[in-house]
């Protein structure tokens, strides 16, 4: 995102991941001055439960975020969200991206993509902390990379593509959708 933003959240509560991210990707778009609504924040959090969104609920809450905010989403499942995809998608200037990791037992915001390498916001604070860095393929940055001048509050970790698309998966993997058949992106764009 170009424009001023205001600082992403992180998330309060166990299973609020995809609310936390979709109330992010939101600040995302609209910039600084951005309140989520209240009705739109309790539609989100209604359809939770303590395993999180399910995957149907999380379509009928994308489908009423469209038509209220004037937003184009595009969701994509399982073996549709793939590499072309992503950079198609991320590449356009105001999209941003929702999509669940780890064979959808949690999210995050993907804000930009640059070479193969995504911008991303995990909301679990606990995640990105440690400031870890795997062979390459994903490094948390829990205060920014002033070196790529990604700066924290609206960056804490770099996620290559390949990485994320990952398959197979090993029980340990961090940063990756998982299962194929689990997979679950939604790119949201301003209109």
């Amino acid at each position: 995102m170009v424009h001023q933003v205001q600082p992403f959240a992180y998330q309060q509560s166990s299973h609020s991941c995809w609310i936390v991210s979709m109330h992010n990707a939101l600040i995302a778009l609209f910039g600084e001055s951005y309140k989520v609504p209240h009705d739109m924040s309790k539609l989100f959090y209604e359809h939770s439960s303590d395993d999180g969104v399910s995957t149907r609920d999380m379509e009928s809450i994308l489908k009423i975020v469209r038509q209220r905010n004037r937003l184009k989403i595009h969701s994509f499942k399982k073996g549709v969200v793939t590499k072309s995809i992503i950079r198609r998608y991320l590449e356009k200037d105001n999209t941003v991206m929702v999509c669940d990791v780890n064979s959808g037992n949690h999210s995050l915001l993907a804000t930009n993509i640059r070479g193969d390498e995504m911008v991303a916001f995990d909301p679990d604070w606990g995640s990105v902390a440690s400031g870890e860095k795997f062979e390459n393929r994903y490094q948390c940055c829990p205060y920014g990379d002033s070196r790529k001048g990604y700066l924290n509050p609206h960056h804490n970790v770099s996620i290559k593509v390949d990485h994320l698309l990952k398959d197979p998966v090993r029980k340990k993997d961090k940063f990756v959708m998982g299962d194929i058949s689990r997979r679950h992106a939604a790119f949201i764009s301003k209109i």
